[in-house]
């Protein structure tokens, strides 16, 4: 976690000025959702992005994940979290 915000400080928040609270509170929002959540490689998904993570899990006849495979994949993401912490 402490590499997750360093990153974000080195790449976001120390080369902009915000001028409000609020406007920094909206691009950093904006910088998670639209790189680190979609793009950016994750260590604990085997160096892949969580998009292609997700798209590589097996779903189902019509397309959607039932509620079990999402657990699963929540789960399984989480441990991985707790294990690169540890």
């Amino acid at each position: 976690m402490e590499s997750f915000f360093a990153s974000l400080k080195k790449e976001l928040v120390y080369d902009e000025d915000y001028a409000t609270h609020e406007a920094a509170q909206a691009s950093i929002f904006e910088s998670i959702e639209t790189f680190d959540n979609r793009v950016r490689r994750h260590s604990t998904l085997g160096y892949v992005s969580p998009a292609d993570y997700e798209a590589s899990d097996n779903r189902g006849t019509d397309g959607e994940r039932s509620h079990s495979q999402r657990a699963d994949i929540v789960r399984r993401y989480r441990r991985r979290c707790r294990a690169q912490d540890a």
